[in-house]
């Protein structure tokens, strides 16, 4: 299937609210993409594949993708890919309650935004921020954005821009609440009396409430808490928990400040039973994150290993050269290996014991460079490619490294054979590209070959 199809598909497991599997499509889409450089479709992915990971909660788990996704959109990305991460991250930044990176990503949002005149986003930004402002109690800072923006939203349907309009408004009207500018709040709320509300129903029960707040503090319209009992009841079944407890904390907040206490002990139990759920909903949340991160690690740790020994397979070595050359270290040394004359033990011994022999090897390998930070790779065949970190200089230990594992030693219940092995080795000159440094290693091996196999030919 092409990235184009797998793409589609992964949309509509998403769509369709299954989560998971959607999940799991996108994390080897991913991979696929990046092989097969589709880089339009791999921007995508990213950005399905966080705003997957948003709707199920795991925030901390879209930071981890964003490294990756801001590195592809600016090299192969466009201003809208921009826009798309600004957005993104924005809202990630909001739920993890980083207010100021939040800030910092919508007014990058925002310029961009301003300069493609893409209104929108633009929109989008303005009204977040203020939604930032509110939840900091920044009144002060929040009453100047409201008053510098508002005449940007003058009607209800800006360029379908309907939910940043209401969430403008609302946000507008909890600033003025907080700063005790109750005479203020009567044009936002008339704005907001004239249009259609029909499917926002979180912006329709917070002007329900400021309504009343409005109608206590300008009307002393003692009848509004008789509303507010009423509005409450229909908030528990439209909000999720983290909503509703905001909207009672207000209500009782209000009822307080009135000496309105009739339902104020039923919204205290409403809130307490509220924060013990929620408290269970967050472990219960922190668990799924794990199995998701989980799952996801497994699937990219299979797509990375050799079936028949269990090391690193030819795919990991093609999508992680630019990795290791990036890590640090004083000497780097790139190592290719085959066994001697191994179609000859296929040939006279039969392929099951030619897989014992390069299994053998493999757990050898393993043996051997346990203690060093070693990648060890299966490229193909009885080939393996290892990859080696080291603070000091391994020059005169490679010979070494050839005698632990040269002749070794090839055994099933019938058989027992010793195989010579011929190493090559290049040391990185800290400027060869990933190829270049590999086409050495593998003109080592050739030189070893050369010589009369079963031997360790290093260039440095």
């Amino acid at each position: 299937m092409t990235c184009e199809q797998l793409l589609t598909e992964a949309k509509i497991l998403a769509s369709k609210g299954q989560f998971q599997e959607a999940l799991l499509q996108y994390t080897n889409l991913i991979e696929e993409c990046k092989i097969m450089q589709e880089y339009p479709h791999l921007l995508t992915s990213y950005k399905d594949i966080c705003g997957v990971l948003v709707l199920m909660g795991q925030m901390h788990q879209v930071v981890e993708y964003s490294d990756d996704y801001l590195f592809y959109c600016e090299r192969y990305g466009s201003d809208v890919d921009y826009l798309s991460y600004y957005n993104l991250m924005a809202t990630v930044k909001l739920q993890l309650e980083l207010y100021q990176e939040a800030i910092e990503m919508l007014d990058k949002m925002a310029q961009l935004a301003q300069k493609l005149n893409n209104h929108p986003y633009y929109l989008m930004a303005i009204g977040n921020k203020l939604h930032i402002y509110d939840t900091l109690n920044e009144f002060e800072l929040g009453y100047r954005h409201f008053k510098q923006y508002e005449s940007l939203f003058h009607e209800p349907d800006i360029q379908g821009m309907r939910l940043a309009y209401f969430a403008f408004k609302i946000n507008g009207l909890a600033i003025l609440a907080g700063l005790n500018k109750y005479d203020e709040m009567q044009q936002p709320l008339n704005w907001l009396e004239h249009v259609s509300l029909e499917g926002f129903h979180r912006e329709e029960m917070f002007y329900l409430y400021y309504k009343e707040v409005y109608a206590l503090h300008v009307n002393h319209d003692m009848s509004a808490f008789a509303r507010l009992k009423i509005m409450i009841e229909q908030a528990e079944q439209l909000f999720d928990h983290t909503l509703l407890i905001k909207l009672l904390e207000d209500v009782l907040a209000l009822s307080t400040k009135f000496d309105y206490e009739i339902d104020s002990l039923d919204y205290a139990k409403k809130l307490t039973a509220l924060y013990k759920a929620l408290h269970q909903k967050e472990l219960n949340q922190k668990v799924a994150e794990a199995n998701a991160k989980l799952q996801v690690h497994e699937s990219k740790r299979i797509a990375y290993l050799d079936s028949l020994t269990q090391c690193y397979n030819r795919r990991y070595f093609d999508e992680n050269q630019a990795a290791f050359m990036k890590l640090q270290a004083n000497y780097k040394y790139c190592v290719v290996l085959d066994m001697d004359r191994f179609k000859e033990v296929n040939d006279t011994y039969g392929h099951a014991f030619g897989d014992v022999a390069i299994q053998t090897l493999a757990k050898k390998l393993e043996e051997t460079f346990a203690h060093y930070d070693a990648k060890i790779m299966r490229f193909g065949g009885d080939e393996f490619v290892v990859w080696i970190n080291s603070k000091d200089s391994l020059r005169e230990q490679f010979d070494q490294f050839h005698r632990c594992i040269s002749p070794l030693s090839v055994a099933d219940d019938q058989v027992h054979v010793a195989c010579t092995l011929s190493i090559g080795v290049a040391t990185w000159d800290g400027k060869s590209s990933f190829s270049e440094w590999f086409e050495r290693a593998d003109q080592a091996l050739y030189t070893a070959k050369q010589n009369g196999r079963a031997q360790v030919y290093l260039i440095e």
